[in-house]
């Protein structure tokens, strides 16, 4: 397991190009807002690891949306590749 390094990361996506910074205090490139979410059934097992992540990803200027929704929203979600992240195979 790796210790969260919040320096090296930001070091990682300044030099990806993800450097700007909106006043939202999120990552930009080329206008675009460093940002994806994840669809979760409500009362799913990765609910509490994926609000960990998204604290992460914050303090690093990453946007992070956990969707809590339905498993057939979140199944049409991800067939119609609405969805940007999710964590069922």
């Amino acid at each position: 397991m790796y210790e969260f390094d919040k320096e090296k990361a930001k070091s990682l996506l300044d030099r990806a190009g993800w450097s700007n910074i909106n006043s939202d205090g999120y990552r930009t490139k080329n206008g675009k807002v460093f940002h994806f979410f994840m669809p979760l059934s409500p009362g799913y097992v990765a609910e509490v690891p994926a609000e960990v992540l998204q604290a992460q990803l914050k303090r690093v200027g990453i946007k992070f949306d956990i969707n809590v929704m339905s498993g057939t929203a979140m199944m049409d979600g991800m067939t119609n590749l609405k969805s940007t992240f999710n964590t069922h195979w």
